[in-house]
């Protein structure tokens, strides 16, 4: 560990230190990122850092000139009912091993506290454990419970998921669930509708985001210039768009990839006029990653969403929850019906893997 001397300074970041902060990103978590990408590992830290038509204040940590610690920001633009604002999360979050146990990671989130009151905005983040939890909270923060579905591919996969998720009981009762969903034939799609592979986004997708932003009161955008970076960029991953078509109308999409053994449903939307376009999709991308060789498929939802019943039939399986912290810190600038509507239990919430940094 590195003799204290002077005090820690907290710098924003600019691309130009993606190679320094990779460093101690790496230093900190060994292998990164988790994915399997075909660019060096710096090439994706420029990409997560300079999301379209935003400027996420990166934090660095410096002590005698030398980094210490890295916060990155995940930014999109999120729509609260009829309201729009820009809204963030944390993403990889680093103190090199050589500056541990200084106190340098509450300095930064201290930082980020103090950013947050002058400069007001909603703040989404997806934690997955108790400490997290305490660690970010803080007043007028709403929790909301995230569920992790997966659909097994193999009874071997089946197998191996759910008892380490679940035990015994769990993987009991997940079999019946996956059992008939692998016994199970395909769901009817929309008349006249098909599955179509697509090599990137066009002004349909546009199209869509506005026919569907409506259904739900809480989400993030979804129009053609995000999707474009967040699935199309070969920093990105390798990601497999579905389309749902009729003629040429665009029904709907899903996006699937699959990383090492694991196969992911990174996101989906449909339009709300059909009812059998989200099962549709599901079905599409179980073949899909099937085809792609992953052992399972796994989403992330906010529970209750509308389609639990469609990820059901579909022989998903919820296996875990993990927590969505949802808040507005305010100086009085920030409109109060942002935080009502995150309040309100009722509301409906799309939200998707794609919308955070986890693939």
């Amino acid at each position: 560990m590195a003799e204290a001397t002077s005090t820690p300074t907290i710098r924003l970041a600019s691309v130009d230190d993606a190679p320094a902060m990779l460093e101690v990103i790496q230093a900190a978590f060994g292998s990164w990122p988790p994915l399997q990408i075909d660019v060096p590992a710096v090439e994706h830290l420029r990409w997560k850092m300079t999301p379209p038509g935003l400027n996420p204040p990166h934090d660095l940590l410096e002590i005698d000139g030398r980094l210490a610690g890295v916060r990155l920001h995940w930014q999109n633009r999120l729509q609260l009912h009829d309201l729009e604002f820009v809204a963030e999360a944390g993403a990889d979050f680093a103190v090199h091993p050589d500056f541990q146990g200084r106190g340098l990671s509450r300095a930064l989130s201290a930082n980020i506290r103090r950013r947050r009151t002058a400069e007001p905005m909603p703040s989404i983040s997806f934690l997955s454990n108790a400490p997290q939890i305490r660690h970010m909270n803080e007043p007028d923060y709403i929790q909301r419970p995230v569920f992790t579905w997966v659909r097994s591919l193999s009874l071997r996969s089946l197998a191996a998921v759910h008892h380490r998720e679940r035990g015994i009981g769990g993987l009991a009762r997940a079999a019946a669930v996956a059992l008939r969903g692998l016994a199970r034939r395909r769901t009817a799609r929309p008349a006249g509708s098909r599955i179509e592979v697509l090599e990137g986004f066009d002004d349909r997708f546009d199209a869509l985001w506005e026919r569907a932003r409506r259904r739900y009161e809480i989400t993030f955008f979804r129009n053609r210039t995000y999707l474009e970076w967040r699935f199309r960029r070969p920093a990105s991953g390798n990601s497999v768009i579905l389309a749902l078509l009729r003629g040429e109308e665009l029904l709907g999409y899903a996006v699937v990839k699959r990383s090492w053994e694991r196969g992911d449903l990174l996101d989906f939307l449909a339009d709300p006029a059909e009812p059998e376009a989200e099962a549709a999709l599901f079905d599409a991308a179980i073949e899909q990653l099937n085809e792609l060789g992953a052992n399972d498929v796994t989403c992330w939802l906010p529970a209750g969403h509308h389609v639990e019943p469609s990820l059901r039939r579909a022989g998903f399986a919820v296996v875990g929850t993990q927590t969505l912290l949802m808040g507005s810190p305010t100086n009085g600038e920030t409109p109060p019906e942002a935080l009502a509507i995150l309040d309100d239990g009722s509301r409906s919430i799309h939200m998707t893997m794609s919308d955070f940094d986890y693939a």
